[in-house]
């Protein structure tokens, strides 16, 4: 299973996301490093494992107010080991970027942007926007499968920043109705117990924000996660 860190983006710094309630959004403190500024951030990521993944939500992209795209590029073109996964809120074509794959929330989508889904020519990756039991975006989204790409993100905004534990449950139940998929689990992921219980489940990975910054995922956790049980997790 491989372990993901988030960076949200806002005004140009990285914040801390709590609960989805994104107006109230404060620029980060963490142990890692004395500034907010992006590039400081990620690269002090990294300096605890060599992520091959960064998954960056543009707030100011989503919630229609500009965007961070200067910021996201300079990213991807001083740490090229990466990968990013960009939700920017937005249906519409990045420029060709080989590093960096859109993501789509459907939060941000409506019927008609639900039916360009399957002929967006761009690979993407799903995410299944969630707030509790409120699915965010077209019902449709979850009758007309055959429109979802490989990678699919279950993603619950209200247990972003919550501390409360993955949402274990809808996990399991997407999971065992669409094997083929490869699931992502997003919020409330707190510790190592929490990703070993994803990995049992057969998740592909993990978004983690919180729980990096505070050091209750080190470096040993998640190389325990990352590289080993991989042949017991493929027989499974």
């Amino acid at each position: 299973m491989e372990v993901i860190p988030v960076i949200d983006l806002l005004d140009g710094l990285v914040v801390h996301a709590r609960y989805g309630q994104r107006q109230q959004y404060q620029p980060i403190r963490t142990p890692l490093c004395d500034t907010a500024q992006p590039l400081a951030i990620v690269e002090q990521l990294l300096s605890i494992y060599p992520f091959k993944t960064l998954y960056i939500a543009d707030l100011n992209s989503i919630m229609g107010n500009r965007d961070n795209l200067n910021q996201i590029y300079t990213i991807s073109n001083k740490f090229p080991c990466l990968t990013i996964w960009l939700d920017r809120g937005r249906f519409d074509l990045l420029p060709k970027q080989p590093r960096i794959i859109r993501v789509i929330g459907t939060e941000s989508l409506n019927q008609a942007s639900f039916d360009l889904l399957s002929q967006t020519p761009q690979p993407f990756i799903l995410s299944l926007d969630f707030s509790d039991n409120i699915l965010h975006g077209p019902d449709r989204v979850l009758k007309e499968t055959n429109c979802w790409p490989k990678k699919v993100i279950i993603m619950n905004l209200a247990l972003v920043g919550s501390k409360q534990g993955p949402d274990i449950q809808r996990l399991n139940f997407f999971k065992s109705k669409w094997p083929d998929k490869e699931f992502i689990a997003a919020g409330g992921v707190r510790d190592e117990g929490d990703l070993n219980e994803l990995k049992e489940l057969g998740v592909y990975a993990a978004l983690v924000a919180s729980a990096l910054h505070s050091g209750a995922i080190s470096p040993a956790v998640i190389t325990r996660i990352t590289e080993t049980g991989k042949n017991r997790l493929h027989t499974k």
